[in-house]
């Protein structure tokens, strides 16, 4: 069975989200290597330092076309069973606020919605 995440490690998934995220709104198209580089790289450097998550899937897309479909890290952290992204479900937990308001945001950048502050 895998641990819960705690606080600071949604917040570590979620800001690799918002890196994703950032890297799409570029008016270049994504190159697979390069994102797949800067995954890569923020697993080895943060994400999996010490056990904080076993795991994760991450998965870009891009003009309805996946750049990335890749597994880090283990699904469980009894058996060392490596993240497979087609069978590993993982919870999304509190992040899809985040979806949720970028896709709000994205509609206000577009000139299709207005934004007011309460």
């Amino acid at each position: 069975m895998t641990p819960k995440l705690t606080c600071s490690q949604t917040l570590g998934l979620t800001l690799c989200c918002l890196l994703a995220c950032s890297m799409t709104h570029a008016q270049q198209p994504l190159n697979r290597a390069d994102v797949e580089s800067f995954f890569d790289e923020a697993w080895a450097e943060s994400m999996h330092q010490d056990g904080l998550v076993p795991g994760a899937v991450v998965t870009v897309v891009e003009d309805g076309n996946i750049i990335l479909n890749k597994g880090y890290g283990v699904r469980d952290t009894h058996s060392g069973a490596a993240v497979d992204p087609g069978t590993t479900r993982v919870r999304i937990g509190s992040t899809s606020k985040l979806f949720t308001v970028l896709t709000a945001l994205s509609l206000v950048d577009q000139g299709s919605s207005s934004w007011t502050p309460m």
